[in-house]
């Protein structure tokens, strides 16, 4: 659906719930990740690109400083006002809400209490599943911020905007994730991946060629709540500590810097050693996916995909039973590649997939999976698209 007409649909439920024309609306974009994963947090590179599911926000001023805000799929949120200082993590039990008030208290802190203008009510919709590792928390947030920006006539730089909405999801919910997410949701190019130093946040824009097969995200039906465990961040704590007994070498300042040759330095901590290895590996992947995708060559970029899975389930110990198999199913039933995508434990798939085989494909993998774990499982085929509208 053009951005014209989503955003359209958007004001009419807007309208449904408070009784008056938004004044804005704004759309974002999820987001996969080609190849790349838990490298941006040690300074690496990705490769992640934009893709055709939104959180659309709708927002029009109050006249008062309190931000009412209401999501079509979690319902109502306590009000907050734009007075409120940024708590690190904010106590809230709802993500959605957390993330708009870590917005919030971002936007305005550099703002005179005096120069703030009044609140608003707000609607969050859209069809960018939630928990699925998909970006559904740094779209939601850029969005909010786009709504800040035209409301209070605070235009940011891109790369501020995806700073922000950044510091919103790490300081505010507490997730120690990097700037990945918010990046390509800002920056995203369609038919574009974008090859993104996480060190100097800069990015190369590389053609993803619609004939290699289609991009099929698969929520393995196991929601990922990154806030209510400490399994992600015990992982980057684990790449702290190998990063930590690797700096006498000379030049490493984060797992970045490390290449296969350090790696028997680790072998008195082969946990730490498997952790740094997937990220040595990873950072190498990236490389390898710009260049098997300026060559066309599908069968190397499934195979970077398969690669990237195993180091994630083997070396990084993020993966679960039920998302191995529905690895294996995929890859069974003709993916040309698949893999884990996201921070892990739950979330889904991302898988490359035949354009022909696309229906059945998704019909037999799902129907198979159901029976093999008695999960849910949903797909979404996504076309990679522009950034945030």
């Amino acid at each position: 659906m053009p951005s014209d007409e989503r955003h359209a649909s958007i004001a009419e439920r807007f309208r449904r719930h408070f009784g008056r024309d938004p004044a804005i609306v704004a759309s974002a974009p999820g987001r996969i990740n080609l190849i790349g994963e838990h490298t941006d947090h040690q300074q690496g590179l990705v490769l992640p690109a934009a893709v055709d599911l939104y959180v659309h926000v709708a927002a029009a001023p109050r006249s008062d400083d309190s931000i009412v805000a209401w999501s079509e799929r979690r319902g109502a949120a306590r009000p907050w006002s734009t007075t409120r200082p940024l708590e690190s993590p904010l106590a809230d039990n709802d993500d959605w809400a957390t993330i708009l008030r870590g917005v919030t208290a971002c936007f305005f802190e550099p703002i005179a209490p005096e120069s703030r203008p009044r609140g608003l009510d707000v609607l969050v919709a859209g069809t960018l599943p939630l928990g699925a590792g998909l970006s559904s928390s740094a779209a939601l947030g850029v969005a909010f911020t786009s709504i800040l920006e035209r409301t209070t006539d605070h235009p940011l730089p891109p790369l501020e905007r995806a700073r922000l909405a950044h510091r919103a999801e790490t300081e505010a919910v507490g997730v120690p994730c990097g700037i990945m997410d918010p990046f390509a949701v800002v920056h995203g190019r369609r038919d574009c991946a974008l090859e993104l130093d996480c060190r100097s946040e800069t990015f190369t824009t590389h053609s993803v060629p619609r004939e290699l097969g289609r991009w099929i995200a698969v929520h393995s039906g196991i929601e990922r709540d990154l806030r209510s465990t400490d399994r992600f961040a015990e992982r980057t704590r684990e790449c702290r500590a190998a990063l930590d007994a690797l700096r006498s070498i000379p030049g490493v300042e984060s797992l970045r810097d490390v290449d296969a040759s350090h790696l028997p330095q680790l072998s008195k901590s082969p946990t730490l050693a498997r952790r740094a290895r997937h990220v040595v590996r990873e950072n190498e992947r990236v490389g390898a996916m710009v260049a098997a995708l300026a060559a066309h060559d599908t069968t190397r970029v499934g195979a970077l995909l398969d690669a990237s899975h195993a180091s994630l389930r083997d070396d990084f110990d993020v993966s679960l039973p039920a998302i191995d198999d529905l690895v294996a199913l995929a890859r069974e039933e003709g993916a040309l590649g698949s893999r884990l995508m996201g921070g892990g434990f739950g979330g889904c798939t991302l898988n490359l997939v035949p354009h022909a085989a696309v229906d059945s494909w998704i019909d037999t993998v799902t129907n198979r999976y159901r029976e093999h774990t008695g999960h849910d499982a949903t797909a979404f085929p996504v076309w990679i698209v522009d950034g945030t509208s």
